[in-house]
């Protein structure tokens, strides 16, 4: 059975009943992280994740076998992918392909806040992860 999240705008930030995870990368925290809707959820394809990132932070550096589909909601970031930059503002529509190295930064005085949906056996934090599908 499907389900509906809705969005409280607590304390003047975009929430949704569902865990808030500190997202970290190796030098601390850099924001919030909210699976809004995934495996946990009984999604057997994809996930559903909104990521707030402190102004002057930035995801870590990845790349995974993945793709991504993001969506910018808040702010406005630079956005690396393979090996360009480009900057990105509320609005826009970014996919990161498969095994590309990519990473997003907040730029400005605003946190940056952006949904990202990737296949469901591509979040690492959830409990009833699915199995990538093989070739």
């Amino acid at each position: 059975m499907g389900l509906v999240r809705r969005r409280s705008t607590a304390e003047g930030r975009d929430r949704w009943p569902v865990e808030q995870r500190t997202y970290r990368g190796e030098d601390g925290p850099r924001g919030l992280k909210q699976i809004v809707v995934g495996p946990d959820d009984g999604a057997p394809n994809f996930a559903m994740r909104v990521f707030q990132l402190q102004p002057g932070k930035a995801s870590n550096e990845e790349e995974h076998g993945h793709d991504h589909g993001v969506y910018i909601m808040h702010g406005r970031a630079k956005v690396l992918l393979g090996a360009d930059h480009h900057e990105v503002q509320a609005g826009d529509f970014v996919w990161v392909a498969p095994d590309e190295r990519h990473s997003f930064e907040s730029l400005g005085p605003e946190p940056l806040q952006f949904l990202c949906v990737v296949p469901a056996w591509g979040e690492p934090d959830a409990e009833r992860l699915p199995p990538r599908p093989t070739a």
